[in-house]
């Protein structure tokens, strides 16, 4: 949560910055600090949706919605399309619920602009980078599927592999401290795409 917490402060500072520049006109300025502040954002939000408690419920949401705001101040739709997504997927607060919304509403406005980042059911095609540290605890080949538990905070991931490698991840690492490469969804669904012992 530290790590969170100090990438989510960093990001505000870019913000605030950024907003200073655009005051006085000085839009390259204002472009690149909002780029710098929305990965930052980025990496603090998917970091705390996969990691965090139950107690920290609504700081996922929020998380989530800043992200997509800052993508969409920095002009990336496509990706405040995929933070949209994940928290309306996901069971947010009423209280943030609404702000998803009034998001989308702005995504939508822009779309004209991407029409590339949809399709034809209006849905975005994006998938992130995400990395996970943990246990190889358990695997399922019905599932497809292999479980990480996180050694610091006991939190589990489930991470989907093709079927074939399950039983050569199992052998070789069950047990093993590992990372994880992936991709990760709107829908929250993580992906694997390497797997190797961690340093």
């Amino acid at each position: 949560m530290n790590l969170i917490k100090v990438l989510h402060e960093t990001a505000m500072e870019y913000v605030d910055f950024a907003d200073r520049a655009k005051k006085t006109g000085d839009v390259s300025t204002y472009s690149s600090l909002i780029k710098k502040a929305y990965l930052l954002e980025k990496e603090a939000a998917i970091k705390m949706f996969y990691q965090s408690d139950t107690k920290q419920n609504l700081w996922r949401f929020l998380l989530l919605k800043s992200a997509g705001w800052l993508a969409l101040q920095a002009g990336n739709q496509e990706e405040a399309a995929y933070f949209v997504e994940l928290g309306l997927n996901n069971q947010p607060p009423d209280e943030v619920k609404q702000q998803f919304l009034e998001l989308l509403t702005e995504v939508t406005t822009t779309q004209s602009n991407t029409k590339d980042s949809f399709d034809g059911d209006n849905k975005p095609k994006t998938e992130l980078p995400i990395q996970i540290k943990g246990i190889l605890i358990q695997a399922s080949a019905d599932q497809k599927a292999i479980y990480l538990q996180d050694p610091h905070n006991q939190n589990t991931y489930i991470i989907h592999v093709p079927d074939h490698l399950i039983n050569e991840i199992v052998k070789s690492y069950w047990s093993a401290l590992v990372t994880i490469d992936g991709k990760t969804n709107p829908l929250g669904i993580i992906t694997l795409e390497k797997i190797q012992l961690a340093a």
